[in-house]
């Protein structure tokens, strides 16, 4: 733990944000991400959270589940899953997560964070395809 204590503090000094624009990016690289780009999930995030207003306090209870507690502490890459009937929250809980483990992965060294939400009503964010495409090109602008 001491040994990588003053990486541990620079990165929490200025932690690393998701690059949302990548008009910055140069040759190959910008060519592959505008051929990615289908929709950008930080952009319906924020539709969502227009649309989807969340009362303080709500979703709260997920960070003490065990299911959610083990997918948090453990080392590998894992995939977190909410499921459940049209209707019952789980965009909202999701909003809630992805701020939450935004803030957490900005005090973490070497941690890459993507996310997307799908939308069975919108042809751009509801194939395997895209979800693949979203998150690609957030790990490429990272």
């Amino acid at each position: 733990m001491a040994k990588t204590a003053v990486e541990v503090v620079q990165c929490r000094l200025s932690p690393r944000t998701i690059v949302e624009d990548d008009s910055k990016t140069k040759g190959k690289l910008r060519e592959f991400q505008k051929a990615l780009y289908l929709t950008n999930p930080p952009y319906d995030l924020a539709e969502i959270r227009q649309f989807r207003k969340r009362a303080e306090g709500t979703c709260e209870w997920i960070l003490v589940q065990e299911e959610y507690i083990a997918w948090v502490v453990q080392d590998t890459s894992q995939l977190l899953q909410l499921v459940g009937n049209p209707g019952i929250g789980k965009t909202v809980i999701s909003t809630f997560l992805v701020e939450t483990l935004e803030e957490r992965i900005c005090k973490t060294i070497n941690s890459t964070f993507a996310y997307y939400f799908c939308d069975n009503k919108d042809e751009k964010r509801n194939t395997a395809t895209a979800i693949l495409r979203g998150l690609i090109l957030q790990l490429l602008r990272q």
